[in-house]
């Protein structure tokens, strides 16, 4: 099994996959979530307007932290993707550094990523997560 699975951002009909649909693959856990990355479109159920939102991102070593709860309903509200790097780790201990480098995989236990409304790149260190994520990455790119 790779370590990580790349599948293109829209089916052969054209639709894109969602955010929703990527993080519906994650069962419910305790690890923490943090948006490193976000330009999408959508309702936001985070009290922030999404000029503050992209600056606190920005701002903040380990972006916006949030529950798994509210990594569901930020997932859900997004209309539009265009870039996210959403993670779930059990520690935020060289978090920053790897969002310089690149390297998140090093880092954590989930890493979603979505690059210019043009492909997904999915990771999981635990295995039956990582082959549900590859499951649903050849499903998507048989849809090609």
């Amino acid at each position: 099994m790779d370590d990580e699975v790349e599948f293109p951002a829209h089916r052969k009909q054209g639709d894109s996959v969602t955010l929703w649909d990527v993080v519906s693959l994650v069962p419910d856990n305790e690890l923490s979530w943090s948006i490193l990355e976000y330009d999408g479109t959508g309702e936001i159920p985070i009290d922030l307007d999404y000029d503050a939102l992209e600056e606190e991102i920005r701002s903040q070593p380990n972006g916006i932290v949030v529950s798994w709860q509210l990594a569901k309903r930020f997932a859900k509200s997004v209309r539009s993707l265009y870039d996210i790097d959403l993670i779930g780790t059990r520690s935020f201990e060289g978090v920053p550094e790897a969002r310089v480098s690149g390297d998140l995989k090093s880092v954590c236990q989930v890493a979603i990523r979505c690059f210019d409304a043009s492909y997904w790149t999915l990771y999981a260190s635990d295995p039956e997560l990582m082959n549900r994520f590859a499951d649903f990455a050849k499903q998507v790119s048989e849809s090609q």
